[in-house]
């Protein structure tokens, strides 16, 4: 299947399940950028055909783009590799299912290339992949106590914070920043034969027997007041916010502690937020 019969197949499926116009062009707009402009044209021109109903449902595909033989064939889409899951563990009955590393109480240092925080026993820049350990002693690096989490809201996700999703079931996680992305960061699943792929590809955790759809849940980092937001981008099985539904289009506020559930799996969002600077 052709990247664009893959684009009309899943604007179709978003559309039918209940999510405007405006969202579902916006959740695809990382794979639409990158076509080639006379894919662009015959994209465009469907999905004018699908929104004033001249499009059968059942048969009708979309135009093929024209042959060009003196044209060298337009590339795969280029998209960040999907983020994968970190680690594994086996949680014990009422155990945090957060690493030990990533619960409170460790310290904060700036890395020496470029000023991010990271956790002290980290060995490469989460932001920039610069070894932590240059070789200079502990003093010369700054570092930063625990963030005061306490005085935050449960909504707040600074520009410094970190999102952490954990799997309830296996206890793989993601550990990632959206404010660092230019959109908002997709969680799915992939599969072999399509070159459209989530940024949070869950395929590992038996996604697709849990009925995750390849484009299932959107992320965005909200800079004018710090929060991060979901919505759901109409999926087969629905997403779930602490049991609550997410209807189509509805956008809400992901709060650190929410349980997410897509399909049938159940996932934890919390928030690590680094400290101040140690004087």
């Amino acid at each position: 299947m052709s990247v664009l019969d893959e684009l009309v197949n899943e604007y179709s499926r978003m559309r039918e399940n209940g999510l405007d116009a405006k969202a579902t062009l916006h959740a695809l707009r990382p794979y639409i950028e990158p076509l080639p402009d006379n894919h662009k044209a015959k994209l465009a021109k469907f999905l004018r055909q699908y929104e004033q109903g001249e499009r059968s449902a059942e048969k009708q595909q979309p135009p093929a783009p024209p042959s060009e033989p003196t044209q060298e064939p337009p590339s795969p889409i280029k998209r960040i590799s999907p983020i994968k899951p970190i680690a594994k563990q086996s949680p014990r009955p009422g155990e945090d299912l957060l690493p030990k590393g990533l619960r409170a109480g460790a310290t904060w240092i700036a890395c020496p290339n470029c000023q991010t925080k990271n956790k002290a026993n980290e060995i490469f820049c989460y932001a920039c992949g610069h070894l932590m350990d240059s070789g200079q002693g502990y003093n010369s690096t700054r570092s930063f106590a625990d963030a005061d989490v306490q005085s935050m809201s449960p909504e707040h996700f600074g520009r410094d914070s970190i999102f952490i999703l954990t799997v309830r079931d296996s206890g793989a996680f993601f550990r990632l920043r959206p404010q660092s992305y230019t959109h908002e960061l997709v969680i799915g699943r992939s599969s072999d034969n399509t070159a459209m792929t989530p940024d949070i590809d869950l395929t590992e955790e038996d996604a697709e027997s849990l009925g995750v759809s390849r484009l299932h849940l959107a992320i965005q980092y909200m800079m004018e007041n710090d929060t991060l937001i979901v919505f759901d981008l109409g999926s087969a099985n629905g997403s779930f916010i602490n049991g609550q539904k997410l209807h189509p289009s509805e956008k809400r506020i992901l709060r650190n502690g929410d349980e997410l559930r897509i399909g049938r799996m159940v996932m934890r969002a919390t928030y690590e937020h680094p400290g101040r600077e140690v004087d």
